[in-house]
């Protein structure tokens, strides 16, 4: 049985997915039934993760199992996707799809699209499912089969659907899971439990990758430096050979490759791969200079190191204090010191790393509000140079390179407002998500519905209980943190207050404070997630108690890091910035500068 579920998971993938899919296997297999050693004294984190803890070698690593708050709610109590509490099929994600959530274009007033796409970029960094493909013959031309592959989960189409053929559905195909990937003598945890090809660290493991044959491919092993190509004066990731995670209309187009192989979704979130890839060159050619003794591994790690310290700095400083909110995050500890030297050493060996189900597989998606579908490119000005529909560049990284688009979709990420963070989906992502070159595509929400019932993620009422609301038993019970519009149109679609997924009930609470756009249950979420992202990571940069710490002097200058700084030194153009780049321009503290007014971390604090 074990060895057909792994079968059934590979067949719908390409070879490359293949074998990227095995080294994966073999790899959790190894975290499960195998034992290593550490070396306490290893001054660098390890590409795949491991040995972060020293007590437990496999926490947080790559190819390791996600983490669960609650029980999960398969229907069998082992893998089948969940059912209504009365027996009867949950309703289609589809029709909750258009039926809870609208399609108005709401600005959000206070985040750009530099938010949205830090998040997506940050999510990338974390989870990644295994399988999480396409799955040719689960749905064929749209048109449900009779007993599909138990590794197909189609999203069927409702009867009156404006916009797909009834009886139709949506491709959909199950992430692959630990009991599924044949292991000798392994037996699980009496259900099933979702395997996590990336590590969970902050870590850029989406710029360096998670194991040492993908990093070894994308380092260039000269001066610290990672390979790019040279193309009109700028450094770009270097081209793949395999075009299938692009929509190429020519052999020749560009399609990169780079530490995650989704790099290429959108214009903003390659422009976040190339920016860190850059800052890790740039670093790495300073180091060079002051220590031309070191050696390419020195300057590598060096580097690397540098370039993590500050994407965390940016992550619990600049982007979650706009999410979380900065009391909230002051509360529970998550910010403690914007500036100075003093360290922050709250390591705890006993915290776990591991990126929890509930978090990738519902609530963290609820980013997929802000997503807007028609993205401005502007000039230096922040004039309107022209617009792009998302599904015409979608995995098109060709339209980044061309003419001055970078410098114009990095000007427009970081000033045009993303969408609100409410009930509201850009039609671009509920209607014609990955249509290429078809009239239609797929439904962002349905999708995200669809995985949240594949990971088998407890219901929204067992999910708010956790977070200390008390337990719904009617859908008027729900009032309390859902408005009444949005209640009324649960009711309207399922038909107990029981069935309600968690991606659906936490997108439509209100908000729990002032300070942030979600509400107490994703808030309880999010919080459980960054601290423990944080206090499981023995390397984190603010500690230490790590092997090899930063000196006093470094951490006072890494905390003068910004996106907007590494925007300033990393996109050949950009002159002009907002110091904050997830906060909308204003003509106050957020204004528009120069790019010299931004701080800027001294590297010469590292010259040995």
């Amino acid at each position: 049985m074990k060895r057909t579920l792994l079968i059934l998971a590979v067949l719908v993938v390409t070879s490359v997915d293949f074998c990227f899919m095995q080294g994966n296997l073999q790899e959790f297999c190894q975290s499960v039934t195998t034992t290593i050693r550490c070396n306490s004294a290893d001054q660098y984190r390890k590409i795949n993760g491991r040995c972060n803890n020293l007590n437990n070698p496999f926490a947080g690593a790559a190819s390791t199992k996600l983490a669960r708050l609650i029980p999960p709610r398969y229907s069998d109590g082992i893998s089948a996707p969940p059912v209504s509490v009365s027996g009867i099929d949950l309703p289609s994600a589809r029709l909750i799809s258009t039926t809870c959530f609208g399609d108005k274009n709401v600005p959000d007033t206070k985040l750009t699209l530099t938010a949205m796409n830090f998040a997506h970029f940050l999510t990338h960094d974390m989870a990644f499912g295994i399988g999480n493909t396409d799955v040719n013959g689960c749905c064929p031309n749209r048109t449900l089969v009779s007993n599909p592959d138990s590794h197909c989960f189609p999203i069927p189409i409702p009867s009156d659907d404006a916009i797909h053929p009834r009886g139709g559905c949506l491709n959909f195909g199950r992430n692959l899971f630990d009991t599924g990937a044949g292991c000798t003598d392994y037996k699980g945890d009496g259900f099933v439990q979702q395997i996590n090809r990336v590590t969970a660290f902050l870590d850029l493991s989406v710029v360096y990758g998670n194991n040492n044959v993908d990093s070894a491919k994308i380092r260039s092993y000269q001066d610290g430096k990672m390979i790019v190509e040279t193309r009109n004066g700028a450094s770009w990731p270097p081209e793949n050979s395999d075009k299938s995670d692009c929509n190429v209309e020519t052999p020749t187009e560009t399609c990169y490759v780079g530490g995650d192989k989704r790099m290429n979704q959108t214009p903003h979130l390659t422009i976040m791969h190339i920016l860190f890839l850059r800052e890790h060159n740039r670093i790495a050619d300073s180091l060079k200079s002051m220590n031309p003794t070191w050696d390419d591994d020195k300057l590598y790690e060096e580097a690397r190191r540098i370039n993590i310290a500050q994407y965390q700095f940016i992550a619990y400083h600049e982007f979650l204090p706009e999410i979380l909110g900065l009391d909230n995050m002051k509360n529970a500890g998550l910010y403690v010191y914007d500036q100075g030297s003093s360290y922050v050493n709250d390591y705890d060996s006993n915290a776990d790393p591991s990126v929890i189900n509930e978090f990738t597989g519902a609530a963290f998606r609820y980013f997929h509000t802000m997503i807007k579908g028609t993205l401005n490119l502007l000039n230096e000005q922040r004039g309107v140079k022209d617009t792009a529909r998302l599904t015409d560049v979608m995995n098109r990284p060709v339209f980044v390179e061309k003419d001055d688009n970078f410098q114009s979709f990095t000007r427009g990420m970081a000033s045009q407002a993303s969408e609100a963070r409410d009930a509201n989906l850009d039609p671009e992502i509920q209607t014609y998500l990955f249509r290429k070159t078809k009239q239609y595509g797929d439904d962002l929400k349905s999708l995200d519905i669809q995985r949240d019932r594949d990971h088998g993620i407890g219901s929204y009422n067992d999910m708010r209980v956790a977070a200390g609301l008390s337990r719904a038993t009617s859908f008027d019970d729900l009032l309390d943190v859902i408005s009444s519009t949005n209640v009324n149109n649960l009711k309207e679609v399922y038909t107990n207050v029981n069935d309600i997924d968690l991606s659906v009930g936490g997108d439509l609470e209100y908000p729990r404070d002032s300070t942030v756009g979600h509400g107490t249950t994703y808030h309880y979420i999010f919080m459980k997630q960054f601290k423990s992202t944080r206090t499981g990571d023995r390397f984190w940069f603010e500690s230490s108690s790590s092997p090899y710490p930063f000196s006093s002097q470094q951490l006072t200058e890494l905390r003068k890091s910004s996106l907007s700084r590494i925007i300033c030194d990393n996109s050949n153009g950009v002159e002009l910035m907002q110091p904050n780049s997830f906060v909308i321009a204003n003509s106050g503290d957020n204004a528009y500068v120069g790019c010299s007014s931004i701080p800027t971390v001294d590297l010469s604090y590292w010259k040995a």
